[in-house]
């Protein structure tokens, strides 16, 4: 009896050592998949709408508990930690909005983290999330895919309200539709527009333009872009080029939904999907 006592409590300190040592040392393919948040300090997480984590196997993050955030996380002895990222604005009210500072504060210092199964557990302080692995395992129908390995971006976004810097900074669009039709120039050019980190906004239509833009309240606003001044023999493009610097002038409202970014002015709206 004393033996297999013996035996047993040998074979619990191995199991407890393996199980040890597939939590420990965790590298960033092992973070790697979509997960959806199920318990916070143990208790079941219920609120409006679920929230996730998206994580790359190249070092990338994003993720969404009211508002969507996005960037690049460090791993140091198993403690995950992202001190700059890109958040979106919305007003959070109940249990989103107390729990999106408190996660994200967290995220900034760092969290000990842990996988075991499809289970991924972070730790700081006494607050412990409980994320589940999705079935799917790396994206999501309703926040996107996981996270590019190489941009630190999630491949899609999900709409989030009023739009802000952070969600267009980085990003290239090329003109789809324009009032609600395809756009075709007889030249074989469909107009773009980029996002600069600093919000200066470039692009091309039969001409290249660049100006400083500012964004307020979903209006964005490039009041002196320099342009070249080449002649343009399209028509189509042509006009879509004076009307597009006349309402960036003026003022566009911006709306992001998934890979589609609209700019519209009054009656006028220019469909742009990502590059």
């Amino acid at each position: 009896m004393k033996t297999m006592t013996l035996a047993l409590a040998a074979f619990a300190v191995v199991l407890a050592a393996t199980t040890m040592a597939r939590a420990a040392n965790l590298a960033s393919n092992d973070l790697a998949g979509t997960y959806r948040l199920t318990r916070v300090n143990g208790q079941a997480y219920d609120a409006d709408r679920p929230a996730e984590l998206r994580i790359g196997p190249g070092m990338a993050m994003a993720g969404r508990i009211c508002n969507t955030f996005r960037g690049q996380y460090s791993l140091d002895n198993d403690v995950i930690a992202m001190p700059d990222f890109m958040l979106t604005r919305m007003a959070c009210p109940g249990e989103l909005g107390t729990g999106d500072p408190q996660f994200l504060q967290g995220l900034r210092r760092g969290y000990a983290a842990m996988v075991y199964g499809d289970t991924l557990e972070l730790r700081r302080d006494d607050r412990i999330y409980i994320f589940s692995k999705t079935a799917a395992g790396d994206g999501d129908s309703e926040t996107g895919t996981a996270p590019d390995a190489t941009t630190g971006q999630p491949d899609a976004s999900a709409g989030t309200g009023t739009v802000g810097a952070d969600d267009l900074m980085g990003r290239t669009f090329i003109l789809a539709r324009v009032d609600g039709q395809p756009f075709r120039s007889g030249m074989g050019r469909q107009p773009s527009i980029s996002f600069a980190s600093d919000m200066r906004v470039s692009g091309s239509a039969c001409n290249q333009y660049s100006g400083p833009g500012e964004l307020e309240d979903g209006v964005l606003t490039v009041a002196n872009a320099a342009s070249t001044m080449m002649l343009c023999v399209d028509q189509a493009l042509s006009a879509f080029e004076r009307d597009f610097h006349q309402m960036l002038r003026d003022g566009a409202t911006v709306s992001l939904d998934g890979e589609t970014l609209t700019l519209s002015r009054g009656s006028r709206t220019f469909e742009y999907t990502l590059e």
